[in-house]
């Protein structure tokens, strides 16, 4: 037995015995919530005593104690275990406090995230953005700001990440994290890494060690994670200098990237790291020296340079923590058991492997074996986060994991889930459903060309299953009115009888009295005909929404709300993991369903994935006062030579347009908000009025219901009008489903099924090539194009489209060969096709608009 660990009791993984076992089976849940609980309850009534000893910082003080109630707080599976915002408040109000009546903050508190006052600040200003005070949050961010004029100085002499300039930056790194706003510029980060790089070459040169950078600790050349070389290159690594567009020079890169390779190559055979660089024992198997703290930086090695050396020292560190980990300091983070078992817990996150999820929870399971609570020594400051370790959440894995809880992504989880796949998870940035897919106009049309026909079709069969099964969404037959004004809208709505009829679907074409008698408030003195379609209906986008929700969740779906996607991590060209706002999670499916987020979120990629999709102003108004009859609902009516709808809600009437000339949303915000209420155009009467006289021409009953309430509901649309859907070009295992065009909830259900389809069997069993996302180039995805082009998709969905007649007119001559200019004086009419200006035939009367 060592005088620093105890025998490790426990046998090693074996895929044969426990390689069939799941996340559930592997890791003793209950016992974990179990000492989750015990360590929370004596940390409250312990620090409640008199003889406590008081400190602010986050490493042994109520800040720590504060952060791990914050933590808390953003697990789904802990949140409910305490009130833990309100205990976070308690602590972080206790710390600010001590801070407040110590001496005169001094450099070193200002800068110092894990032992001084700038992580107080940093905590602080996260509980209170979490509790809603953002004036609070505000303030105690600059409070945090004031540590970088210290970090910036020449005459600051500590470098580490305990009271150095390499924690100010793990502080930093941690705001940009997990607030929203991202409050710690890229100047500012920069700003500290060249300075830290400096004194690097400087100690090292006069030092003249072989390793470009080195830092002095105690008159040595310390290597350990606490205070040495190993968490200082870390940083370096976490820098914006190793991200897009690094705009570091050579040397810089050069001297950090050699300098992690001199580290690696100290490690020793038996995977230990010494604390120094001459001198040292290499016994120390904590987080603050040797290999518990040195795999973080081997790890972040291997993700930026991608090389299996460095993989392979994250393996040795991890199989060293195993043999010598159970350490007699105690269960804390720095130099204890949850410290060690953390290593796994990030392994497990890098490679997927089942084993290092089996080693942490064995070095869980050891916090309550009797050897340990008898035998481990007590801590210095029992309750501080050193002793909590354990109650930090653990990071997560799944096979799949869908970004978006809007229709589109609880459809697809729940899909999912009938194909016998249950380890999904659901993301959200704010709350289930907190998107725009419940603002849809709940109509549902079969009167479509087949392939859009046919995945509407599979919605309308899975919103029958949920009715008949008992969960109300709302479903209910009604039929529509598709309105003919014209004779070219008459023979084109013939065109569309005559390829659905074949397919199964009843519509007939009618002259204007039988409207007349189908929907008695409609003014038929200027229609030709109409189609009416008996199979229609309307169904509530919420309520189908919910149940689909409700119905994963007890299948086995996890869902994180609050949870932003910052980051999706790729390695060989596929999907390894994503970064959110509350950590890091593990995957081998990703799903990007985040509707008008798609774009911004496929841009936040390791290779950059197209999602052309951008939402559009769309308006509907919802009258008052109108008190129809219920009991027998009215058809839904598409007036398109109008670009109108309208549909009975309630006792009320709905109206909504496709205008020919509509809005970009969030034309002058640089990225589309997610609290995006705050951000639209609640009224635009110019805009909206002259399609509401439009609708009362077409229904004079809504002269009786006053004035309208109009909202303003952005919806995605595609550049060329279609759906989005499959598996990216450029990423494999990464698809999307987004794009929906201004209803979601008619296609929601079909392209669900088809997507998770194709990820259990390899294919759909619906045709869905017209809407594959890899028909784009990367022009498409471009956002100032997008915008001008979305002005007019939205009014073609009720449009006539001639052939060779019916061009778009925005966002054109963005690719023209060289003989353009002479075909065009010449007469030529020109097309697209893939953006390239085509001539389709020759017209010199022709006017070009």
């Amino acid at each position: 037995m060592s005088s620093r660990h105890f025998d490790n009791p426990f046998e090693d993984y074996d895929a044969s015995k426990h390689g069939g076992a799941d996340e559930t089976t592997l890791l003793d849940k209950p016992l974990i919530l179990k000492l989750v609980k015990d360590y929370v309850e004596r940390i409250l009534t312990g620090s409640g005593k008199s003889d406590y000893k008081l400190r602010a910082d986050l490493y042994v003080g109520e800040a720590g104690i504060a952060y791990m109630f914050w933590k808390l707080s953003r697990s789904k599976e802990l949140k409910d275990l305490f009130p833990c915002l309100e205990h976070a408040r308690h602590f972080i109000q206790r710390a600010k406090e001590i801070a407040a009546a110590s001496s005169k903050s001094s450099r070193t508190s200002r800068v110092a995230f894990l032992c001084g006052n700038a992580g107080v600040a940093a905590v602080s200003a996260v509980i209170a953005h979490d509790l809603g005070e953002q004036d609070d949050a505000q303030r105690e961010l600059h409070r945090f700001h004031e540590g970088h004029s210290v970090a910036v100085s020449g005459g600051y002499d500590a470098d580490e990440i305990l009271v150095g300039r390499a924690g100010y930056l793990s502080g930093a790194f941690w705001l940009n994290q997990v607030l929203p706003a991202k409050p710690i510029k890229r100047a500012e980060i920069e700003a500290v890494c060249v300075v830290l790089l400096k004194r690097g070459r400087e100690y090292a040169k006069a030092r003249r060690c072989a390793v470009p950078l080195m830092y002095e600790y105690h008159e040595s050349d310390y290597l350990g994670a606490a205070h040495g070389l190993c968490s200082i290159l870390h940083m370096l690594l976490e820098s914006p200098w190793f991200g897009e567009g690094s705009g570091a020079s050579e040397t810089k890169l050069a001297d950090i990237r050699g300098s992690v390779e001199a580290f690696l190559e100290i490690q020793d055979e038996n995977g230990n790291f010494p604390t120094r660089l001459v001198g040292s024992d290499k016994k120390l198997t904590h987080w603050c020296h040797g290999c518990s703290g040195a795999i973080y930086l081997l790890a972040r090695a291997y993700l930026v340079f991608e090389e299996e050396k460095y993989l392979a020292g994250c393996r040795k560190c991890a199989d060293s923590i195993w043999r010598h980990g159970l350490l007699y300091k105690g269960p804390g983070i720095c130099h204890g058991v949850a410290g060690n078992g953390y290593a796994f817990l990030l392994m497990y996150r890098l490679t997927g492997e089942k084993r290092y999820l089996y080693r942490a929870g064995k070095f869980a399971e050891f916090l309550s074996a009797e050897c340990f609570v008898a035998n481990a020594r007590t801590p210095d400051r029992p309750f501080s986060l050193h002793f909590s370790g354990t109650a930090a959440v653990s990071q997560t894995a799944a096979r799949v994991v869908i970004a978006g809880a809007g229709l589109l992504g609880n459809s697809v989880a729940y899909h999912l889930t009938q194909n016998g796949w249950n380890n999904v998870i659901v993301l959200d940035q704010r709350t289930i459903g907190s998107g725009t897919s419940d603002f849809g106009s709940g109509t549902i049309g079969l009167f479509k060309p087949s392939p859009e026909r046919n995945i509407i079709l599979e919605s309308v069969k899975l919103y029958e299953r949920l009715q008949r099964a008992g969960h109300n969404v709302g479903l209910k037959r009604c039929g529509s009115l598709n309105l003919a004004q014209t004779h070219d809208r008459v023979v084109a709505l013939k065109r569309r009888i005559a390829y659905n009829m074949p397919a199964g679907l009843y519509c007939e074409l009618i002259d204007a009295e039988t409207v007349r008698n189908l929907h008695p408030l409609l003014n038929v003195d200027d229609i030709q005909g109409a189609v009416y379609v008996p199979k229609d209906c309307i169904a509530d986008p919420a309520l189908v929404l919910e149940v689909l929700a409700k119905l994963s969740k007890q299948a086995g779906v996890k869902y994180f709300e609050n949870c932003r996607v910052e980051f999706v991590n790729t390695k060989g060209g596929r999907v390894e993991s994503l970064e959110t706002d509350i950590g890091t999670i593990k995957c081998e499916y990703f799903i990007n369903c985040t509707g008008m987020w798609s774009r911004e979120l496929g841009l936040r990629c390791k290779r950059p994935v197209r999602i052309p999709a951008y939402p559009a102003q769309h308006f509907f108004a919802v009258t008052a006062g109108l008190n129809l009859p219920e009991a027998k609902l009215l058809p839904c009516v598409r007036d398109y030579d109008s670009n109108m709808y309208a549909r009975q809600l309630g006792s009320e009437m709905m109206v909504g347009w496709f205008e020919k000339a509509a809005k970009p949303a969030f034309e002058n915000i640089k990225d589309i908000p997610k609290n995006w209420k705050e951000h639209i155009e609640d009224s635009a009467p110019n805009h909206w009025e002259p399609l509401w006289d439009k609708a009362v021409d077409r229904i004079p009953l809504l002269t009786d219901s006053g004035a309208p309430t109009i909202t303003n509901s952005p919806d995605n649309f595609t550049p060329d009008g279609r759906w989005i859907f499959g598996e990216t070009a450029e990423v494999k295992n990464y698809y999307v489903a987004c794009g929906m065009n201004g209803n979601p909830l008619q296609g929601s259900g079909g392209v669900g099924k088809a997507l998770a389809e194709w990820i259990v069997n390899g294919t759909p069993t619906i045709e869905m090539l017209p809407f594959n996302i890899q028909r784009f180039l990367d022009l498409h995805n471009n956002r100032q194009y997008l915008q001008h082009r979305i002005r007019e998709v939205v009014g073609r969905q009720y449009a006539i489209l001639y052939p060779n007649q019916s061009e778009y007119k925005f966002a054109r001559q963005l690719r023209c060969s060289p003989l353009y200019s002479e075909l065009e004086t010449r007469g030529a009419v020109f097309g697209t096709k893939m953006a390239y200006e085509r001539a389709l035939y020759f017209d010199s009367d022709y006017e070009r608009k």
